[in-house]
């Protein structure tokens, strides 16, 4: 956090609005209207997200898996493997674009198709 709060600011803000546009401005639901069962990081990221998530999850809820809220989900969450879909276990809401994929994913016991971007 120390290093976060600590920045040394340009004077004057860096960027252009040119530089936040994206390649693609076609709308989003054209994008995943049909289902998408690929990974879109790689394996050391995956990795990475999973031990954090459990790390996370181990040292401030150390007796019970808390509840989630999986934003931008898909057919894979990057939990802990012990969430599985258990109508007595954790929530585990997923929001996502394309539900098909949602309803692939084993760790949600629940999904909602929302596009978050419009």
């Amino acid at each position: 956090v120390e290093k976060a709060v600590t920045v040394d600011w340009p004077p004057t803000f860096p960027f252009e609005a040119n530089d936040f546009r994206r390649y693609d401005e076609s709308p989003d639901l054209d994008f995943y209207q049909l289902p998408k069962l690929v990974y879109h990081i790689d394996d050391q990221a995956r990795r990475a997200l999973e031990e954090y998530y459990n790390s996370l999850i181990r040292t401030r809820f150390r007796d019970k898996k808390p509840d989630v809220l999986d934003l931008c989900s898909s057919w894979v969450s990057y939990l802990p493997k012990d969430y599985k879909r258990d109508p007595d276990g954790p929530r585990v809401a997923g929001m996502g674009m394309n539900e098909a994929e949602l309803k692939l994913n084993p760790q949600l016991t629940e999904d909602f198709v929302r596009d978050l971007n419009s």
